[in-house]
């Protein structure tokens, strides 16, 4: 499987359309693009690209965009792990990437990130984790 990194400066119109803008913490997604986080972009092809990851190193977060299968997951979370943790967030079952996540995970679970929140709220009633298996 063809894999390349690429810097922030060579991401592209049509690499940035194959994202989706429903996943959990964009924001830190945006940071790496923009060079504000460190991290890495990763493309099958920088000219005419299927798919694209973008890893946000500080938190290991993952984020994917266009066709992605169960073995460009495998390959990139192997290449990913080289450099740090690997998180791959989203917010329900129903989540295109769910059937293609790596079997027996080291962790999985639940978590609330609010970058900006009331702190008088008590989170404990956002909580509605349910194992996958």
């Amino acid at each position: 499987m063809e894999m390349q990194q690429i810097s922030m400066g060579e991401v592209t119109g049509v690499m940035l359309a194959l994202l989706r803008d429903d996943v959990p913490v964009a924001v830190r997604r945006t940071a790496v693009l923009t060079g504000k986080l460190p991290g890495k972009i990763l493309t099958d092809d920088p000219h005419q690209p299927s798919w694209v990851v973008i890893w946000e190193a500080g938190d290991g977060m993952v984020y994917w965009g266009g066709a992605i299968s169960a073995a460009t997951v495998l390959v990139v979370v192997d290449r990913l792990r080289q450099g740090g943790e690997v998180l791959i967030p989203f917010w329900t079952q129903d989540d295109p990437i769910v059937p293609h996540l790596p079997p027996e995970p080291d962790f999985e679970g639940a978590a609330i990130d609010f970058l900006a929140r009331d702190t008088r709220i008590e989170l404990d009633q956002f909580v509605w984790y349910k194992p996958l298996s």
